[in-house]
């Protein structure tokens, strides 16, 4: 590399270490597993650069027309509300459904509110783990388009987001192994082929 090419190298690199840029702390992964949507959440969470905590009732549910979906336990605890996110209003056009089961911290997001919400016992940049579960369902059912979605909030050193992201669905395995069979054969197929030719 010649000096000039270092030189600029260099002060590129020195722009991206200046200028602080809001992660996804927090990621929720929709996904389908077997005949279930399950939801699963995991990261940090800082509450700095949010406004106006109000307490209320939470637990698992989603309602993609609105952008809302909640990940935790089904029965309901309290939880802190905080304004001053930004990102979709939606990512779907699914309506509201309870989840049928959930573990860990509450945690949701309510993107037609710029809203986010979280346990009323968490503690601003600890470690969340959570997750829901809708029994019997699937993505196109509760109407959520695939992709990721991301909301932000507060600057600089206090920048954070949280993600929603959907995974294509989890294969079971007696539908992996029919797929590694059809992939022998092929193979099998084509080199006999070769060998004919």
């Amino acid at each position: 590399m010649s000096l000039r090419g270092l030189s600029v190298a260099l002060a590129l690199g020195g722009l991206v270490l200046v200028a602080p840029q809001a992660r996804a702390e927090f990621i929720i992964t929709l996904q389908q597993v077997g005949s279930d949507v399950v939801a699963t959440g995991s990261g940090t969470i800082n509450l700095i650069g949010l406004s106006n905590p109000a307490s209320q009732s939470d637990g698992g549910f989603i309602y993609p027309s609105n952008g809302i979906l909640g990940v935790g336990p089904s029965n309901a605890s309290s939880v802190e509300a905080y304004l001053g996110i930004s990102g979709p209003s939606s990512f779907g056009n699914g309506s509201a459904a309870i989840a049928s089961s959930g573990t860990g911290t509450e945690v949701s997001i309510a993107g037609f509110v710029d809203g986010l919400a979280v346990s009323s016992s968490y503690t601003s940049g600890t470690a969340i783990t959570d997750s829901a579960t809708w029994d019997s369902e699937t993505l196109a059912g509760l109407g959520i388009t695939p992709g990721t979605y991301t909301w932000t909030w507060g600057s600089e050193a206090n920048a954070d987001s949280l993600a929603v992201t959907t995974n294509a669905a989890t294969p079971e395995p007696a539908s992996f192994v029919l797929f590694a069979s059809a992939l022998v054969a092929a193979g099998f197929l084509g080199r006999r082929r070769r060998i004919q030719a």
